[in-house]
């Protein structure tokens, strides 16, 4: 027992953060034998190391009796966000900046040391030797560390620069923020038609200002921290996340091994089909993104904690439970929703049947609701979609009539029957609006689903006597997420025909089941392992001998597809007919992509880019098409933001003169000669037109003759307007 006055508890968490550091060390040299380690990895990593601190010293006090080195890693990541939230969320309201935040983070990580050293000192834990030397106490074993390995070599190659649907999304925000130093809401964009405020969306920003205080922190890009250092480390505690909460659902006795195999087969093995909407590629796309991020590393993490709470039922795992409710309301709006249509799952699979077990499933349900209430009342998940709707059939309309193009993503014309766009999720059928039954079973997750619930059931059926009740409920848990599918997709046409400008959230409801699908897999794959192993058909040798196979075979895949990605050729699946990778799509183009994202910004740019020279304080910026960069400064001095969501919020400020300048800004984008179009450009004093379409010069010196302007070109596809 330690003495009091005695220096051994500060020796102790010096020794417990050794294995934070060792854990990152073990990150950074797979890093490196993937390739692509460099400086900017470095800096990322020693900030991230920092963030996850205080929760590392505190996740002690949330451990269970012989927890593993990974679920205290993962519970170090929820407590580190908890922490985080709780902080930034209140200095959004209170208009605080960075260095506010860095105060009150300091003071919360003193706090956890002293707590964690008081905690040791209590315990008598020994600081005599390092915790290296006490591996046992955490479980390790050969095995685990092989596929942990493996693994880390996939993130490391798939996930360096990822397929990124979407990131940019939030991104000029993100910059704003950082350039700006506060956690308000930044209005970049909508100040280009006078209004200061944010989109109500952008109100729950505090998961992506965390990438502005990494810019800051570091001096890295914001751009570069989304697109490339940061994508690494949120795939590590994603991927483990999600991994802890498909062992728990499908039963403590699953192997990791098997839980690998089901949440990786759908996108390396039998990945069937391509869209944004299906499983394989939400996992293999860039876990910054605040959806995915809230479905591989959010959901899961309030659903393990959640089991937790049903089972055991301790206070201060249900005050956990409560404190990730910023969390969860901050993120993503659809985040409370999947927790709502999850709650019948983790409720059959782990609730004691008991009258506790039923006042903690009801606790647990009405916290997911009552999240879910806030978010659509308080209108961040349903703003202005009316006025979306609007703009996009008067852009239907319009292209009908003259032919031209239509000016957004088409998934944005699914409302619109005769608007001539193939969608992934929805299709009008005799005038009614519903979701595709074929997303059931292109999805290489969902098309699991009922397969892997029949052949489980037939193994549990045929075990019958030597199994207790705990595989049955997990069982009928993911088949009861099974009949929510089929009646989401069943009474589609009912909700969508009344409600299409709902589609944007409905088209999305069925990634509830991807968890389900996968808990599913991992549950057939365990049920028919252990059949083999208790069967008594093959002698124990064989059986020992079977399992290193497929262990060895599994680890060979992930390296070999770690490989094959890290290297852009097509993997070894390419020529076999039965079996599809996600990677072999990617390798196509994405080598290509990967090498323009990373020509894009420098570890010492710095967290905002720099001022173009040739931008003036007075000019006036028309984009009309750029993508050779973010348009970041051009932006906050624009004359229009090509943003639906945004046009939809000024829509629905101005009324009906808005569609008016609407259409006279795409009539420019059309490169139109009509009158009108030069009268709009010339009242809002535009200086600087930007478009770096092929043609783009031709129709900037015609438009320049019109008007009488001379027109200087300043970059590449950029010109300057300047009076006779």
């Amino acid at each position: 027992m330690f003495r009091r006055g005695s220096r051994a508890p500060w020796l102790a968490v010096v020794a417990d953060l050794a294995w934070l550091l060792a854990i990152h060390a073990v990150v950074l040299s797979v890093m490196a034998v993937a390739g692509g380690l460099d400086q900017g990895d470095l800096r990322l990593f020693g900030v991230f190391t920092l963030f996850l601190l205080p929760g590392w010293l505190l996740s002690a006090r949330w451990m269970p009796i012989g927890g593993a080195l990974a679920t205290r890693y993962a519970l170090t990541s929820i407590l580190a966000f908890v922490i985080h939230v709780w902080l930034a969320w209140p200095a959004s309201r209170l208009g605080l900046g960075f260095d506010a935040y860095y105060i009150a983070f300091a003071f919360v990580a003193l706090a956890a040391m002293v707590a964690r050293g008081v905690q040791l000192r209590r315990s008598g834990s020994p600081v005599n030797r390092l915790p290296l030397h006490r591996l046992s106490h955490y479980r390790l074993h050969c095995g685990q560390v092989i596929l942990s390995i493996a693994m880390l070599l996939l993130i490391a190659a798939a996930w360096r620069v990822p397929h990124s649907n979407d990131i940019e999304q939030f991104l000029l925000q993100q910059i704003d923020m950082a350039q700006e130093r506060s956690f308000s809401p930044s209005a970049i964009g909508m100040t280009t038609w006078g209004i200061d405020d944010p989109m109500p969306r952008w109100d729950a920003n505090a998961y992506h200002v965390w990438f502005s205080l990494m810019g800051d922190v570091t001096r890295l890009p914001v751009e570069g921290i989304v697109k490339r250092w940061a994508t690494i480390p949120i795939a590590v505690i994603s991927l483990l996340m999600f991994s802890l909460c498909v062992q728990r659902y499908a039963g403590r006795r699953v192997s990791m091994w098997l839980v690998a195999l089901a949440i990786i087969g759908p996108v390396t093995l039998w990945f069937r089909s391509y869209n944004a909407y299906v499983y394989a590629m939400r996992l293999a796309n860039n876990l910054c993104l605040d959806k995915d991020f809230a479905l591989f590393w959010l959901i899961p993490a309030w659903l393990w904690i959640f089991h937790r709470c049903l089972r055991l039922g301790e206070i201060k795992v249900w005050a956990l439970l409560v404190l990730m409710t910023p969390l969860c309301i901050t993120i993503h709006p659809m985040t409370s929703i999947y927790l709502c249509l999850l709650i019948p799952m983790a409720v059959i699979s782990s609730a004691q049947l008991n009258r506790s077990g039923l006042l903690r499933s009801l606790f647990g349900g009405g916290l997911a609701l009552a999240m879910f209430l806030f978010v659509f009342t308080s209108g961040g998940a349903q703003a202005y979609h009316h006025e979306i709707e609007t703009i996009i059939h008067h852009d239907a309309t319009v292209s009908s009539q003259t032919g031209r193009r239509l000016h957004h993503w088409d998934g944005h014309y699914a409302t619109v029957p005769d608007a001539g766009v193939e969608l992934d999720t929805t299709q009008w059928n005799q005038g009614t609006l519903r979701l595709r039954p074929r997303m059931l079973w292109t999805c290489s997750a969902l098309v699991m689903l009922p397969l892997a619930g029949a052949l489980w059931v037939g193994v549990l059926l045929i075990r019958r006597r030597s199994i207790g009740i705990g595989p049955w409920r997990s069982w009928m848990a993911v088949m009861v997420s099974l009949i929510m599918l089929w009646l989401l997709f069943a009474g589609s046409s009912l909700f969508l025909t009344q409600r299409p400008h709902l589609y944007r959230g409905f088209e999305r409801l069925h990634w509830f089941a991807f968890l389900p699908s996968i808990v599913a897999i991992a549950g057939c794959l365990s049920a028919i392992w252990m059949g083999i192993r208790r069967s008594g058909v093959l002698p124990r040798t064989a059986r020992r001998a079977l399992g290193s196979v497929a262990a060895a075979l599994l680890v060979f895949h992930l390296a070999s597809q770690a490989w094959h990605v890290s290297q852009g050729q097509h993997t070894l699946l390419f020529q076999v007919p039965v079996l599809h990778s996600l990677f072999d799509i990617y390798a196509v183009d994405e080598p290509e992509k990967t090498r323009r994202v990373l020509s894009r910004f420098s570890i010492d740019a710095g967290p905002v880019p720099d001022v173009p020279a040739y931008l003036r304080q007075s000019d006036r910026v028309l984009i009309l098409h750029y993508f050779d960069r973010i348009t970041y400064w051009e932006l906050r001095q624009a004359v229009w933001w090509p943003e639906l969501y945004g046009e939809g919020n000024a829509l629905a400020l101005f009324g009906e003169p808005f569609l008016q300048q609407w259409q006279a800004y795409y009539d420019a984008v059309d490169w139109s000669d009509e009158p009108g179009v030069d009268q709009w450009i010339q009242r809002q004093g535009v200086t600087i037109i930007m478009d770096d379409r092929v043609g783009a010069q031709e129709y900037v010196e015609k438009l320049g003759q019109r008007i009488g302007h001379v027109v200087t070109p300043v970059s590449k596809g950029i010109w300057r307007l300047k009076k006779e």
